[in-house]
């Protein structure tokens, strides 16, 4: 033993590895959480004024109650998929009975609500004055707005009442389920659980959004809609464009080397400046490159990244908005940029992991009849599995920290598209604007949100990846 270890114990050495990347972690990963933590609770403009508590929170969120039950629901969503998931002897009969009675509590809260929520609708109501803020808030409160004002009242009042009458059946069917002697539940009930459980969350999630839209920030709601929309398109098409170009490269096509450095420069090049070109080649004149490609065909110019239309109504003609819209021209452009940059990225890493496969489960495959596809399903999905959750994993999360070409392409509009801001771009808004209090307590929730997105990933995926390659 050495003199370090009967020192400092038999341990000492690797934490004298580890040190330096613990002390970096907590530098520059932890405390800044922190620091950001403690600026959101101040008014900090630009030095730090008086402790405001949770009003930051409140401005954007609305309430706490919307709030809370947003989050509470986007976990209950992710618990419900897991819970459908599961094996019929995952779960034992008193697990089983009790998670059933807190489903049928969940839909009674969630109905008690949406009850009470209808009801502030009705008081509310005759304090909106102006006719411009009485259709805003009509068409952001309630569907299919039609007839008296009078009339409708009384129709929300009446759904109220009903929801009411479903809060309290849900409760006295939970007390049911949980306290009588019913004998064996059926063993299909945890899938039966997990589909109330996704239903149910979806609901009440769906309320609590539409209610924070009408007492929070809409503009950073907004921003959220926007990075969801970007993260999910980039990294899930990134993704499938990298597993088509590792199979070329896995395959030995002709010049393979060079191919090979061709779709990783992207990933090299610094950001900001193939923002500024990919800003030039979508300019909106008639003069920028992708316009000139569009009239060789004989289409008209398009306004790509100053472009608002969701891609429902340019495809569809379905005059949507959020999620049901779908990313705007603008934003598709966007994304674009975030998969070419990223595509051969994956594709490398994508093709280490085909390298990685034995050839000798192609080869018996093959002899057992299998065809091509069923080797990719079969073998070749599987296998790669924890590298495809690895870029996932790391591209949602680096998609939701995304700020670089996103910035620089929504300054080139002249910051006038809207639906280019992403999070982190309304979080440098606010620090720009010298609130530092409201932007620390958005980089507080976009954390949580991230944390929340990470965590679902792992109780998801983690358990099925094969680990075998």
């Amino acid at each position: 033993m050495s003199l370090v270890e009967r020192v400092f114990g038999r341990h000492a050495v690797g934490w004298w590895f580890a040190g330096p990347g613990l002390l970096m972690l907590v530098t520059w990963q932890i405390a800044p959480i922190i620091i950001a933590g403690f600026m959101s609770v101040h008014r900090w403009k630009p030095i730090r004024d008086r402790y405001l508590g949770l009003q930051h929170y409140t401005d954007l969120l609305g309430e706490w109650g919307p709030g809370i039950l947003f989050f509470v629901c986007l976990s209950l969503l992710i618990a419900g998929v897991w819970l459908f998931g599961q094996p019929a002897k995952a779960l034992s009969e008193r697990f089983r009975r009790w998670l059933i009675a807190v489903i049928l509590m969940i839909g009674g809260g969630a109905s008690l609500w949406a009850r009470n929520f209808l009801l502030d609708a009705i008081a509310l109501f005759p304090t909106l004055t102006e006719k411009r803020e009485i259709r805003d808030f009509k068409r952001s409160t309630f569907e299919n707005w039609r007839g008296e004002e009078v009339e409708q009242m009384t129709l929300v009042a009446g759904s109220a009442n009903q929801f009411g009458l479903y809060a309290a059946l849900f409760f006295v069917a939970a007390a049911l389920v949980a306290l009588l002697p019913w004998g064996r539940l059926p063993r299909w009930c945890n899938r039966l659980a997990g589909a109330a459980i996704v239903l149910l969350a979806s609901v009440a999630l769906a309320l609590a959004w539409q209610r924070m839209l009408i007492a929070g920030s809409n503009d950073f709601l907004a921003s959220l809609i926007n990075t969801l929309f970007y993260s999910v398109g980039t990294v899930f098409t990134q993704i499938m464009i990298g597993l088509i170009i590792a199979f070329g490269l896995y395959r030995r096509i002709r010049g393979d080397g060079l191919f090979r450095y061709l779709i990783f420069l992207p990933y090299i090049t610094p950001a900001v400046a193939m923002a500024t070109v990919f800003s030039v080649i979508f300019r909106e004149r008639s003069s920028g490159l992708m316009n000139r490609i569009l009239d060789i065909f004989g289409v008209e110019p398009m306004k790509w990244l100053s472009n608002e239309t969701p891609i429902m109504q340019a495809w569809f003609g379905l005059e949507w908005a959020g999620l049901a819209g779908g990313p705007t021209i603008g934003l598709i452009t966007v994304i674009f940029f975030g998969v070419w940059s990223y595509a051969g990225y994956n594709a490398v890493i994508l093709l280490a992991g085909l390298t990685s496969i034995p050839k000798d489960l192609y080869e018996a495959a093959e002899i057992d009849g299998a065809s091509r596809w069923q080797a990719f399903t079969k073998i070749t999905l599987p296998l790669l599995s924890p590298v495809i959750f690895f870029l996932a994993l790391t591209g949602l999360i680096g998609t939701f920290q995304a700020f670089n070409h996103t910035f620089v392409m929504f300054e080139q509009t002249g910051g006038r598209n809207e639906s280019l801001v992403v999070a982190s771009i309304f979080v440098f808004q606010e620090l720009r604007s010298g609130d530092f209090g409201a932007a620390a307590s958005m980089g507080v929730l976009l954390f949580f949100l991230i944390l929340l997105i990470t965590a679902a990933q792992f109780i998801l995926a983690g358990r099925r990846l094969n680990s075998d390659l």
